[in-house]
């Protein structure tokens, strides 16, 4: 399903299409390697560069991506968004240095 979602131009994509992403996530077997998926889906948007999803869409995927992260099922994977974060910020603040 998020394969199926991903093909969606960023443009066309809509808010219903991240909190579909969000129920079937909460319904998953936390064994079916889907969170993590979901995860990877809405950290590719949090941090696209490209600005071709809205401010809007932005703010409610990294809403979900916080719901889930939340879960004391993944206390050990903060760390590692954390990282994620911290990588992003350090490439913002490379690139502007740049220009």
């Amino acid at each position: 399903m998020i394969e199926k979602i991903a093909l969606i131009p960023a443009d066309e994509m809509i808010p219903e299409e991240i909190d579909l992403i969000y129920e079937l996530n909460r319904l998953s077997s936390k064994a079916s390697g889907f969170t993590k998926k979901a995860l990877d889906f809405y950290w590719k948007i949090i941090t696209d560069s490209s600005n071709q999803y809205s401010n809007e869409l932005i703010e409610f995927t990294l809403t979900k991506y916080s719901d889930i992260m939340r879960g004391w099922d993944l206390k050990d994977e903060r760390m590692e968004s954390l990282h994620h974060c911290l990588d992003n910020i350090d490439k913002v603040i490379f690139l502007k240095f740049i220009n």
